[in-house]
């Protein structure tokens, strides 16, 4: 085939054989977002548990004070309780603490009337 021109010939690509249209996968929500939508979910849960956790320490130590307190005493040692309650209260995230907050005003709520005292 000298001088004339040179044909070839291009075989068409292979087409994969029948690719089912599959959907794509849904991304994965922010975990923030998972609380959201479930509030017992990674660091809520995590959360929920020190509080708890926090608040019963803070229960306890109220009522010790109040049964520690001298006879006849209006004024209990409550400086422990005190303590937990700031310590956890540094600790908390801000948009948290009002959560913290009505639960110390709860537990040493019902620490005085276990104790027989006035709120």
């Amino acid at each position: 085939m000298r001088g004339g021109a040179l044909t070839t010939t291009v075989a068409p690509a292979p087409t994969p054989a029948a690719v089912v249209d599959a959907p794509a996968p849904r991304p994965t929500p922010p975990l923030w977002w998972t609380s959201l939508r479930d509030p017992f979910v990674g660091p809520t849960r995590v959360w929920l548990g020190a509080l708890s956790a926090v608040l019963v320490l803070v229960f306890l130590l109220s009522v010790g004070a109040l049964q520690l307190s001298p006879a006849g005493s209006t004024v209990a040692v409550w400086w422990p309780a005190a303590g937990v309650a700031v310590a956890a209260g540094v600790a908390t995230p801000r948009a948290r603490r009002w959560w913290l907050a009505l639960g110390v005003v709860v537990a040493t709520g019902a620490a005085n009337l276990l104790a027989g005292r006035d709120l």
